[in-house]
């Protein structure tokens, strides 16, 4: 479990995000929550919050599971949709501007940090990375995160 971090073969681990901000400005951070991506906003998502230690407070820390993201522990996953979202043109161009800024987010699996940037802006073409987490099945879990299948951004009219 999360305390011990022992787990047994196929028991459930928990994914908790944290925080992002612009890579620029690490000071500058926001709840997970607020950039408002479909895994935590979805009507059937029953997300936790965590405590904190003061130090954790201290260093901005915000821990919210993530009820949408199945992991078992021991268990190789397939890359699975976990939700989609159709962006209208305020939610396309806030997350326009949250990828031009360099947007990175933080996640934590069994205390282990997981930093990734929300999207790439590559010239006049911005793209949301898909998140793609797999555990591998020793001992504390293995997480690789891949930047393959870029989803260009486009704004639903």
């Amino acid at each position: 479990d999360d305390q011990t971090h022992h787990y047994y073969d196929n028991e459930q681990l928990v994914l908790w995000t944290d925080k992002a901000g612009p890579y620029h400005n690490p000071q500058e951070t926001y709840e997970y929550a607020q950039l408002g991506l479909c895994e935590l906003h979805a009507d059937d998502a029953d997300a936790q919050r965590r405590g904190v230690s003061i130090g954790e407070a201290l260093e901005g820390h915000e821990f919210i599971s993530s009820p949408k993201i199945q992991i078992k522990f021991g268990s190789s996953i397939p890359s699975t949709e976990i939700c989609s979202m159709e962006l209208d043109t305020d939610t396309s161009s806030q997350l326009d501007v949250l990828v031009k800024d360099n947007y990175w987010y933080q996640l934590y699996l069994d205390d282990l940090p997981i930093w990734a940037f929300l999207g790439e802006h590559t010239g006049s073409v911005d793209a949301l990375l898909p998140g793609k987490l797999f555990p591998g099945a020793q001992a504390a879990p293995e997480v690789n995160k891949t930047a393959k299948g870029l989803k260009q951004l486009q704004r639903v009219t």
